[in-house]
């Protein structure tokens, strides 16, 4: 296992354990409609930026990206990608960011389901000299603008989604209460001290996914509490054939050293992503 951070704060799990027969979960798909007719368009829900802007650079850049995905009938986003045309550590920080973003779901018959949207966004990145956790120079970037929405309809949009949404059923007393309210959870930014990994576990290969050889990356959006716990882990790019599931459990186990801000622990929104390779 090889745990490692990048510049959005995205921890990259590198997975090349043997095989361990998993729990067999249910296969629940949900159906994705197209934006149109009888179809509302998915809306972001409007949120201030202001904490979160990054005004001292040494760089700044304007960036426009489409990014796609499927806005679930929760609100939140699923299945999503970035143009492959765009830098790769603006898209991993744009994938951070896209996992914390909020949506009003599209309503059909005025009942909300599960729309794919294209989504270019237009948004000002600042590239900051800062250190990580053992002091060491490296440059990390932050939005420098409030990113603006420009919604269209996904027509290659998947017809169908597995999304998974974890319960909070640790085996701790602390890890059972209920999630942070999303406003009192902050995104990672200057002022704020990342949380730091302290006790990680190799996902299990899913028998599916091993007997046809699939390997790639799922990503997790997860918040970790100020106690350094999970909250709400869920899958915001699948790899599917059973990977999912086990990126989930195995991400649940994960206790870090709480995010700090004014010197006090605070819950944060990370963004993992979990590399399954076969040996």
């Amino acid at each position: 296992m090889q745990l490692r951070s990048s510049s959005a704060l995205c921890l990259a799990l590198i997975c090349t354990c043997g095989f361990s027969a998993p729990q067999e979960k249910p296969q629940n798909m949900t159906k994705v409609y197209r934006v149109g007719k009888d179809v509302t368009t998915p809306e972001p829900v409007p949120k201030d930026y202001s904490a979160v802007l990054v005004s001292t650079c040494d760089r700044t850049k304007p960036v426009k990206s489409d990014m796609k995905l499927v806005v679930d009938p929760t609100g939140f986003p699923q299945d999503v990608s970035v143009d492959q045309s765009t830098d790769p550590d603006v898209a991993q920080l744009l994938l951070q960011w896209m996992a914390a973003v909020k949506f009003k779901p599209a309503l059909r018959d005025g009942n909300p389901i599960a729309a794919g949207i294209s989504d270019r966004i237009e948004v000002g990145i600042c590239y900051a000299k800062e250190t990580d956790q053992v002091g060491n120079p490296i440059t990390r970037l932050h939005l420098n603008s409030a990113p603006i929405h420009k919604i269209s309809p996904w027509k290659d949009a998947p017809p169908e989604i597995q999304f998974f949404v974890s319960g909070n059923d640790s085996q701790s007393d602390t890890a059972s209460k209920p999630a942070q309210n999303d406003a009192a959870v902050e995104y990672i930014a200057k002022g704020i001290t990342p949380p730091i990994p302290v006790y990680t576990v190799d996902p299990h290969y899913s028998e599916e996914g091993r007997k046809k050889h699939i390997q790639g990356e799922c990503m997790v959006q997860v918040i970790v509490d100020a106690q350094g716990i999970i909250q709400n882990a869920r899958i915001v790019k699948p790899l599917g054939y059973g990977l999912d599931e086990m990126a989930i459990e195995a991400v649940k186990s994960y206790r870090f050293k709480p995010a700090r801000k004014d010197g006090k622990p605070v819950p944060v929104y990370i963004t993992i992503a979990i590399n399954f390779r076969l040996r």
